[in-house]
């Protein structure tokens, strides 16, 4: 028995459940463990709702153990697991006519996690306009932290596609917040200058 699944990697963990070894139930757990909360992170992301998300994401790994002769696995199972995500979240949106209400409640980018809430809830605002694709392409990118070789096996889209795909989100979202950061920036100017006026007459 293992002392530690931690110190093995990928590869073996995939090895062992794809060769049905005797220990292949504790290494799926193990890559449960490594990869669960990205996996539900990315679906609740992309779905936008708790309970869409928790539908989509508990397949996922069911769909990885019992099809795993139909992978092969290249570095980690990144690649793998996003690509099953994905299309589980794009068909749970189609059963459901929903392919044009993604939503992203709960967006964290780590560039804005030192911004307050009300700068985050407009970066959401302004990531619902998006387009699915940019949207998508963005969310990989910058929220899960993938690089475009990466990204572009998941969606089975070229890297420069998807690198145009971000830059065109990116793009999207200065234009869209542009005008709401000045106004809120002449705001607090005003209010600043306010103060000033009111101290010096007092």
């Amino acid at each position: 028995m293992f002392e530690s699944w931690g110190k093995y990697s990928d590869q073996e963990l995939f090895d062992m459940i794809k060769k049905k070894d005797k220990l292949a139930e504790k290494a799926f757990s193990e890559i449960y463990l490594r990869y669960s909360d990205r996996i539900f992170n990315y679906c609740f992301k992309i779905l936008g709702s708790y309970q869409d998300a928790k539908d989509v994401f508990q397949e996922v790994f069911v769909s990885f153990y019992h099809n795993i002769d139909n992978y092969e696995l290249q570095n980690s199972l990144n690649g793998i697991l996003f690509k099953i995500a994905r299309n589980n979240s794009i068909n749970y949106n189609r059963q459901k006519k929903m392919f044009s209400e993604f939503t992203e409640d709960l967006f964290a980018v780590q560039n804005f996690e030192n911004e307050n809430k009300e700068v985050m809830e407009m970066i959401n605002k302004a990531l619902d306009i998006l387009p699915f694709h940019q949207k998508e392409a963005f969310i990989l990118r910058h929220v899960q932290g993938l690089d475009y070789e990466e990204i572009s096996k998941i969606t089975m889209t070229n890297a420069g596609t998807i690198r145009n795909r971000v830059k065109r989100a990116i793009a999207s979202l200065q234009k869209i917040l542009q005008p709401v950061f000045y106004e809120s920036t002449l705001d607090k100017k005003k209010d600043k200058d306010k103060k000033k006026v009111t101290n010096y007459q007092n």
